[in-house]
């Protein structure tokens, strides 16, 4: 078994990213030691070398070390597991891949970038220097170029064939002069557009492998470089055979057969520059001048269609939604509720048509013996149309947990129970290792397939995640991980506690992609049996951002209320000035900080008087205090708008003043 091979194949990134969830930074990351009780994230990993070190003296090392210690197995053990997660043949264990030659990818004035390091058996991998000069075994964040770039340059004219051996050889026939031997680093796919910018006003040759994917590598380089170089031709070697389906001979193999003819290497680079000058200019087949992309659609041909709701303005079908909030509010209650509603067809908290049909949970945070049944049932949910992913199944047949990413098990499993409804709770327990929360371009390739299903299967998937720690600022940006998450989903919303009722939450709009924003409404958690479940009350003024904007602390909740009477005394009969409001809640002794987040709270705006008149703020009629006790006759409300809801929609709450 030889240590090296495993270590050059590992991608340290993701492989340190699997077995630690708290990992993040780039080059450098950093994260909570797995080998003791870590607070303080004390464990540092360099992802270009493999090396980590535990500040707080659990030892350092390299990645095999690593995989040792977390899994509990000897040196051998570890280089067999890592060789099977990295595909390592067992031959590659015997000994180290022999490096049969090394290419060095360089900018137009000779520096080096990167190389494609060959290997016997025929492999190849591309490596860049990384900040401590060790060798980085990927191109992540590196400027690609063609290969000769120097020599391009200041060539009139190039020849491109498919490999760095090949155009090696070419150099070395001599065929070099003024024409610069080039690559594009081997096939079609890795030919890139930007590439073409390279070849302007030069006379090309392209000389491609004899086989099906040479042909495809030929027209692709053709139709980049037309109109931007100065000629193009596509030159077929003769003596190489018919054209294979893969794996034909290449411009190295005939110049090998050449000298095996007796040709000198004189005679071989003439014969190959006549090929050249007599292959006519390439121009596009007039048949087909453009390959036709599937995925290009004509806007004429879409049929428009109207929005499907599960929850009327709040929670669309074929899309993703998300429900942020703190722990402990009762998020998990809530899309429990809304499963319970679709399993037995009833109607939404706001009195809006429901529709029927199955659900699908993927929750890892709450038990299903203990939590999650009961609340279903207190719920009075039909369990038969509800079904829990709790594992997939790997390759191996080895059981794991789900994630957002297991679109194949999550589809299976909503055809199971005609689900209407998927709930992941919560999103970060549902990410695998390899998907960095905090980055942009990690959530959106691990939600855009989910978000594709959605759409397909036509099936509401509701998204729940915990807040961050920040305090303040828009609702949007308050939700744990990137923005890219809220970004995704096409509707948004909060479960917030009521700050004129602590035993009250609100669930407010935060973002709505597809229809005006909702109002905000009430609910409270009441037991039943054991088990928690939603009572929905009315409309309520508060939204997203003054609720997130209102202060935790019992002083600034004193002057916050304080500061909320004031402006509700002020404007109770009609406008008032707003210079005049602020100079008189100054005077009562309330800060321009605190009076901005009492505005915000009450929902108080700014109008115009008239053509010529100043500003006023307005108190909303819906800004008045909530009482603390609804009229004890309250069974219209709960008949209307509890968890059992059958009746028509409340429109009017009467209340004791």
């Amino acid at each position: 078994m030889n240590k090296q091979a495993v270590l050059d194949s590992l991608d340290f990134r993701a492989f340190y990213r699997g077995l630690i969830p708290s990992l993040t930074g780039e080059s450098q990351g950093s994260g909570r030691c797995p080998f003791h009780e870590d607070q303080r994230a004390s464990l540092s990993v360099n992802l270009d070398s493999g090396l980590w070190r535990c500040h707080a003296g659990c030892g350092e090392g390299n990645a095999i070390g690593f995989y040792m210690r977390m899994k509990g197995v000897d040196f051998k053990t570890a280089l067999r597991e890592l060789g099977e997660i990295t595909g390592l043949k067992k031959g590659a264990y015997a000994q180290m891949k022999e490096v049969k030659a090394v290419y060095d990818y360089k900018d137009e004035n000779g520096a080096l970038l990167y190389q494609v390091v060959r290997y016997e058996p025929k492999d190849f991998r591309p490596r860049h220097r990384g900040p401590n000069e060790s060798w980085i075994y990927d191109l992540q964040g590196v400027r690609r170029v063609p290969y000769n770039l120097p020599e391009l340059v200041n060539a009139n004219g190039a020849v491109l064939v498919e490999g760095e051996k090949d155009a090696n050889n070419l150099k070395a026939l001599g065929y070099a002069g003024n024409t610069a031997v080039t690559t594009s680093q081997g096939g079609a796919k890795a030919w890139k557009p930007e590439y073409a910018d390279y070849f302007l006003s030069k006379q090309v040759a392209i000389i491609p492998d004899n086989d099906r994917p040479g042909l495809e590598y030929a027209e692709t380089v053709a139709r980049s470089l037309q109109g931007k170089a100065s000629v193009i031709r596509i030159v077929e070697l003769p003596g190489l055979g018919e054209r294979k389906e893969k794996q034909g001979l290449d411009v190295s193999d005939w110049i090998e057969l050449k000298r095996k003819e007796g040709r000198t290497d004189r005679e071989i680079k003439g014969e190959l520059a006549r090929l050249i000058k007599e292959t006519p200019a390439w121009e596009p087949k007039e048949d087909s001048p453009q390959k036709e992309y599937s995925g290009l659609v004509m806007l004429d041909t879409v049929t428009p269609e109207s929005i499907s709701w599960l929850w009327e303005g709040r929670i669309p079908l074929g899309k993703l939604s998300l429900i942020d909030g703190d722990p402990g509010l009762g998020k998990s209650t809530v899309t429990l509720d809304l499963v319970a509603r679709v399993s037995r067809e009833d109607s939404m908290p706001d009195g809006s048509p429901g529709v029927s049909g199955g659900a699908v949970l993927l929750t890892l945070e709450d038990g299903l013996a203990d939590t999650i049944v009961p609340r279903l049932k207190a719920a009075g949910a039909d369990l038969s149309r509800i079904a829990s992913l709790q594992a997939v199944h790997d390759k191996d047949g080895k059981p794991r947990l789900p994630t957002v990413e297991d679109i194949e098990a999550i589809k299976i499993s909503c055809h199971k129970v005609q689900a209407k409804i998927v709930v992941i709770d919560p999103l970060m327990a549902h990410l695998d290792g390899r998907t960095n929360s905090f980055r942009d371009q990690d959530i959106r390739r691990a939600l855009t397939p989910l978000a594709q299903l959605a759409d397909e299967i036509g099936v509401a998937v509701v998204v729940v995640r915990h807040l961050n720690k920040a305090s303040g600022g828009q609702a949007i940006y308050r939700g744990g991980g990137s923005i890219g998450i809220a970004g995704q989903a096409r509707c948004t919303h909060l479960v917030a506690k009521d700050p004129e009722d602590e035993g009250r939450r609100i669930f407010a709009g935060i973002k709505n992609n597809l229809a005006p924003m909702p109002p905000s409404l009430s609910f409270s958690l009441e037991g039943v049996d054991g088990a928690s479940r939603i009572v929905w009350g009315g409309i309520s003024s508060h939204g997203a951002d003054a609720l997130l904007a209102i202060p935790s602390s019992p002083e600034e909740r004193t002057a916050l209320d304080e500061a909320k009477d004031f402006l509700k005394d002020l404007l109770a009969n009609g406008p008032v000035d707003s210079r005049r409001a602020q100079k008189e809640a100054k005077a009562a002794g309330i800060t321009d900080v605190t009076l901005r987040r009492a505005r915000k709270a009450l929902n108080i705006n700014a109008e115009k008087q008239g053509f010529k008149g100043g500003w006023a703020w307005v108190l909303p009629e819906d800004a008045q205090e909530v009482p603390k006790m609804l009229i004890q006759n309250d069974e219209h409300l709960r008949g209307q708008m509890s968890t059992f809801a059958q009746n028509e929609p409340v429109t009017v709450l009467a209340v004791i003043e």
